[in-house]
């Protein structure tokens, strides 16, 4: 397993989701390689080669250039009040009420930093474990977003064109950055590793033509202590269950606990001109979701989101493989 971090050069869009992370890989390998090296790297993982990437998250640097690593919150049993309550044997008003402001801002602490992580992982913690350590009070820090005003220009006159002011959201940070997780075979690896030289020199995204998500790009060796008796995982990245998959949680829908999102995104046209530009919707499970384990080694798939008679090139697959980690639920 592999960890790239991210040192911004420049302001970012917080967009850099696994799925994402995928397409700009696929796009490095065919430009830097070849179009077959590309549809060889696909195929593969009809084929059981699968590389795994994570979506980015954030991490945070000292004085000393030690990184704190921030991942998202498991998603696990949520805390139910009143059972916590007469569990504790709860009964004051007073008590209560300070519980109940407490859980307001603990809902919002979605995200833990890597200590508290692995405990979620082990099973030291749950919902209920976590709030009670008051680990979640612990501040984490945030990166500062703005609202950056822009104004749109007339390519043929050099002008700024009249009502066509807009505003883009960016992140600015100083000490610190982005992280993701790649995991696969050894050649696979030295592939993605000259995809990402390619973009440490062009930039990630559509917003790199203006300068923004532009990053210095470092590889790390990178791994997560074992976890005995586990017994479910959890997703560092979008998730897109294959269709036994999803039976199978329904049977074990006691230690599947997630959240869902609609994925709609663009065809990467500036790689590639096309009249249709926008890929087929999904719904995907979030990252942080919990699911059961099947005792596998991976989870998903890619499915098609445009066929290669409406682009003329070829199909378009949205990447869809949980970067699953073992995880203990009590």
């Amino acid at each position: 397993m592999k960890i790239v971090y991210l040192k911004p050069r420049s302001s970012f869009r917080d967009n850099l989701r696994s799925d994402t992370l995928w397409g700009l890989i696929c796009w490095g390998i065919k430009t830097i390689y070849s179009e077959e090296k590309l549809e060889e790297f696909i195929a593969g993982y009809k084929n059981g080669k699968v590389l795994k990437i994570s979506s980015s998250f954030r991490y945070t640097e000292d004085e000393n250039m030690k990184k704190e690593l921030l991942f998202p919150r498991p998603i696990t049993r949520p805390l139910n009040l009143n059972d916590f309550f007469e569990k504790n044997n709860i009964t004051e008003k007073k008590e209560k009420a300070k519980y109940i402001a407490d859980i307001k801002s603990f809902k919002k602490a979605t995200i833990v930093n890597k200590k508290n992580f692995l405990k979620f992982l082990s099973g030291e913690f749950n919902e209920e474990s976590y709030f009670l350590s008051k680990n979640w009070k612990d501040k984490v820090e945030l990166f500062k977003r703005e609202d950056i005003l822009h104004n749109s220009i007339d390519r043929l006159k050099n002008t700024t064109v009249d009502g066509s002011l807009f505003t883009t959201s960016e992140i600015f940070v100083e000490n610190g950055g982005l992280f993701f997780l790649i995991d696969g075979d050894e050649q696979q690896m030295k592939i993605v590793d000259g995809a990402l030289r390619y973009f440490n020199h062009i930039g990630f995204g559509g917003d790199s033509s203006t300068g923004k998500n532009s990053f210095d790009v470092t590889v790390e060796d990178f791994s997560f202590p074992d976890v005995s008796d586990a017994n479910a995982f959890i997703t560092l990245s979008l998730y897109l269950p294959k269709e036994e998959e999803s039976y199978k949680f329904v049977e074990a829908r006691e230690r599947v606990w997630y959240e869902l999102e609609t994925r709609k995104g663009k065809f990467g046209g500036h790689y590639i001109k096309t009249k249709r530009f926008w890929k087929d919707s999904l719904l995907m499970f979030k990252e942080g979701s919990v699911f059961s384990s099947l005792n596998k080694k991976n989870y998903g798939e890619n499915r098609v989101v445009m066929k290669k008679e409406e682009n003329g090139k070829f199909d378009v697959y949205q990447y869809g493989y949980a970067f699953n980690l073992p995880l203990k639920l009590k």
